[in-house]
């Protein structure tokens, strides 16, 4: 798959606790999305934003609606950053 740039990218807590990972393309959501990081919870959004990934592979879906269901999922999941961190 192509690495499909987001017009935004997506902070999300990924990992350690307190620190944000930005994600910026169709291929790091799909990353993400399919880690064992990824939070165990995996409920309606999660399968939408996986689906939609899926249909980006076969001209289905865009990157703008990639983003809006990877989004969407992190929020469910409860791992959706507004902002980043300072230093």
């Amino acid at each position: 798959m192509q690495p499909l740039s987001f017009d935004r990218s997506v902070l999300i807590y990924f990992g350690k606790p307190g620190r944000t990972r930005t994600v910026g393309s169709v291929f790091e959501a799909e990353h993400c999305l399919k880690s064992e990081k990824w939070p165990q919870k995996r409920r309606v959004a999660w399968q939408q934003a996986v689906d939609v990934l899926e249909a980006i592979k076969m001209d289905q879906a865009t990157p703008a609606e990639a983003r809006r269901s990877f989004e969407h999922a992190a929020q469910e999941a409860g791992i959706l950053a507004t902002k980043p961190e300072r230093h």
